[in-house]
């Protein structure tokens, strides 16, 4: 799976002492997201932007399981994640 980034700012310094940092984009590639941190701080005016790397997503966890309804008659489940499908 490629390695998706994020691009976070602060607009003033005192953003940057309270640690308001806000998400401006994700799910970029490095290109992108060093384009994206360049217009930012250039046309919005943001004092502090920077680049983070995404933390990866987990991969779904599918199970089946054979179960029987009340009359006794049995069948399969499949589950991801807990949730029947």
């Amino acid at each position: 799976m490629p390695k998706t980034y994020k691009v976070i700012a602060n607009r003033t310094p005192q953003d940057v002492l309270d640690s308001n940092d806000v998400t401006l984009e994700t799910g970029l590639t490095l290109e992108e997201a060093r384009a994206s941190s360049l217009e930012y701080m250039r046309e919005q005016h943001y004092i502090a932007v920077w680049i983070e790397e995404e933390e990866p997503k987990p991969e779904p966890r599918i199970t089946r399981t054979i179960e029987s309804d009340r009359t006794g008659v049995k069948y399969v489940v499949t589950r991801c994640d807990g949730w029947a499908i």
